[in-house]
């Protein structure tokens, strides 16, 4: 494997405790793949990627949101995604580090591998759903909370175990989902606090403005 290097051409050292583990965990997949494992782990690769399959989600997403008016779910969403997409490119032509090498992998992805944009993604959009969710019971709160990490877990764990990422890629990307959606959230809750702290102030200037149109009794 080429070493990674920055945009300057230095090496890019990593910690050894972090390429220990990483190789260490991906060589024990390695040992241990199974054919059911993969061609699951390939097509849920494949499903990701897949524009039609992407496309017929992001339609049934929008047909859901016109229908039930969850503005406020559809927007704290679609930021949390296109912030943790941004800041994935970003990092990822800073931080420089190769994918795992062929004798690990089972697929070659090409570009960068830290931090995993899938994880970052499904992680982002994951966490704002759950933060932009109106308040329910108890039960299905963990509910939802149970069916949401496990999907991120799944993909997560499939990536690892393709050999497209290492480890602590995926673990960075699930942070750095994890802190755009937060930000995302709280960034629309203060936006529409603000916007409904201020109906009340436009509704009586515009009835100020009225009265003073009337023509005197």
């Amino acid at each position: 494997m080429r070493p990674s290097s920055n945009e300057a051409g230095r090496p890019y050292r990593y910690p050894a405790v972090m390429t220990g583990i990483d190789t260490a965990v991906l060589e024990w997949i390695a040992a241990h793949r199974t054919g059911w494992a993969t061609w699951l782990s390939g097509h849920v690769l494949a499903a990701g990627t897949n524009v039609v399959l992407v496309g017929i989600g992001c339609i049934a997403l929008l047909g859901y949101v016109a229908v039930s008016r969850r503005w406020a779910l559809a927007l704290t969403v679609g930021a949390a995604g296109a912030l943790a997409a941004t800041l994935t490119l970003v990092l990822k032509q800073l931080i420089a580090r190769e994918r795992p090498p062929a004798t690990l992998a089972l697929i070659d992805v090409g570009g960068y591998s830290m931090p995993s944009t899938d994880a970052a993604l499904t992680a982002a959009a994951a966490v704002a759903l759950f933060l932009a969710m109106k308040p329910v019971e108890r039960s299905t709160r963990r509910l939802l909370v149970a069916v949401l990490a496990s999907a991120v877990l799944f993909v997560g764990v499939c990536m690892v175990y393709l050999g497209a990422h290492w480890t602590t890629d995926v673990l960075a990307g699930w942070l750095l989902g994890t802190l755009a959606a937060s930000a995302c959230a709280v960034s629309v809750r203060k936006m529409l606090r603000l916007r409904a702290c201020r109906a009340p102030w436009e509704q009586s200037v515009a009835g100020l403005s009225g009265s003073d149109n009337r023509p005197p009794a």
